[in-house]
């Protein structure tokens, strides 16, 4: 008896699944950011200057961004790749599945319920997690007829 609930206790403990917190994945780094990101910029915020924007994004790309941004070498939102947020934007935004291209690097479309994906978000994953690395445009023009 005496060796009997040690041994029903360490089989619990070995065939017991283990509860692990799921790691988030490359849509789930780029949703939180935009969740983040849109009311505070739609705000009048600074996210840029923000210390939370190293939990989404890659040091080294924010590092870049404000160089870019203080040498006025960009007038346009580089994260919605437009000038201006549309009312609605952040209960209308469309994460799309992400696409692997490696191990440690994806592309999530990104768009809204009315059109196509425009925005093309590159995370890439680190020791803390996926980072956007760099965001890109698909379709430049339209953004400015919408």
């Amino acid at each position: 008896m005496k060796l009997f609930f040690p041994a029903i206790f360490l089989a619990c403990l070995l065939f017991a699944p283990i509860a692990q917190a799921a790691e988030p994945g490359p849509e789930d780094v780029v949703r939180d950011f935009y969740t983040w990101y849109v009311p505070l910029e739609a705000g009048g915020g600074a996210p840029l200057n923000s210390e939370e924007i190293y939990k989404y994004v890659y040091l080294p790309t924010v590092s870049n961004l404000r160089i870019l941004y203080s040498m006025a070498m960009i007038d346009w939102m580089y994260f919605i790749c437009g000038q201006e947020i549309l009312p609605g934007l952040i209960n209308d935004l469309v994460v799309h599945p992400a696409v692997p291209i490696t191990d440690t690097v994806s592309l999530v479309p990104v768009g809204d319920s009315q059109t196509k994906p425009w925005i093309l978000v590159f995370v890439q994953k680190e020791k803390e997690g996926w980072r956007i690395t760099k965001v890109e445009d698909t379709n430049y023009s339209a953004l400015y007829l919408r």
